[in-house]
């Protein structure tokens, strides 16, 4: 019998859902996903959650299917976090080589990096992620790797992702409410980002944008490096929100409609205008629907989301 690989399992508490992901690293590295588990959740708001004793049963019915599906034994997990609360922010961390010859180590590099990490940090914040982008030494800029290069003055440019502790906390603790060790947290924003990109996008220059129920994250990339991410408490709910009030029709009508026939993008001027009949319910008559209106406020929440 084959020898098992190293079991890793990612999960997120989302707005309208938990997620489990159970993954096999095999000793060579090659990943497998082995299976995924799925709850509705009930006690998370805008990405953050707001009913604990939900949140945990929901985390249990996603990691009971994920272990039964993976058919194994889940005792340890990555978290995914979100939340208007996590930021993304570039910082400088400038230390001074003062070795002799002046010749700079891992040491300065890595005190250049700390420098920079534990700048300006707001108040319960701790940090997520620290990215490394490029380094400076002395006025020569844009260097990949300094280690072994001379200089008097080394300037390390970072992205520092964090988040407000107890909100951070408060999902940890969750997960290990129910006899479960966290890993580590990740940013959902940035792991969408590195799940879907290509080492070519990340070049060129990307922005990722996921539009989840409560919550939208972005990471945008530019010449390969993480530039900026963040989160804002907007999300698809908002869009549905939006669907039910301009056409006037309940909450779950719209969306259905979303699901359905929704667009980000509006109709083309001259394009063929597409009609839906709704049928008739309770206190409310048979109707019809241009679809082009409803491509336009779903449109119109998208452009709102990406401007803020």
């Amino acid at each position: 019998m084959a020898e098992r690989g190293s079991i890793v399992v990612g999960l997120e508490v989302g707005t309208s859902k938990v997620c489990a992901a159970v993954g096999e690293v095999s000793s060579s590295g090659v990943f497998s996903l082995l299976g995924l588990g799925q709850a509705r959740s009930r006690g998370v708001r805008k990405g953050e959650i707001t009913d604990a004793q939900k949140a945990v049963e929901d985390v249990r019915n996603a990691i009971a299917e994920a272990e039964q599906m993976a058919d194994v034994e889940i005792r340890s997990a990555y978290l995914g976090v979100s939340g208007a609360h996590v930021h993304g922010q570039t910082r400088q961390g400038l230390h001074p080589i003062v070795s002799e010859g002046r010749q700079i180590t891992a040491d300065d590099v890595q005190d250049a990096v700390e420098n920079a990490r534990a700048r300006d940090l707001p108040n319960e914040h701790v940090v997520i992620h620290t990215i490394r982008q490029d380094f400076s030494v002395d006025d020569h800029d844009g260097v990949a790797n300094p280690e072994g290069m001379v200089g008097s003055q080394l300037i390390a440019h970072v992205h520092v992702v964090h988040g407000q502790r107890n909100r951070i906390e408060t999902g940890v603790r969750a997960v290990q409410s129910l006899q479960l060790s966290v890993e580590n947290v990740a940013f959902n924003g940035l792991a969408s980002a590195l799940a879907v990109l290509t080492t070519q996008q990340k070049e060129m220059g990307v922005l990722v944008v996921d539009l989840g129920a409560g919550v939208t994250e972005y990471a945008m990339y530019g010449d390969a490096l993480l530039r900026e991410c963040g989160a804002f408490a907007v999300g698809g709910d908002h869009v549905t929100n939006d669907i039910a009030i301009g056409l006037k029709i309940p909450l779950g009508r719209a969306e259905d409609l979303k699901v359905s026939h929704g667009c980000a993008q509006p109709v083309a001027r001259g394009e063929t205008v597409e009609t839906l009949a709704l049928p008739a319910e309770p206190g409310l008559p048979e109707r019809a629907i241009n679809l082009a209106q409803l491509r336009v406020i779903q449109s119109a929440r998208v452009e709102e989301t990406l401007e803020l």
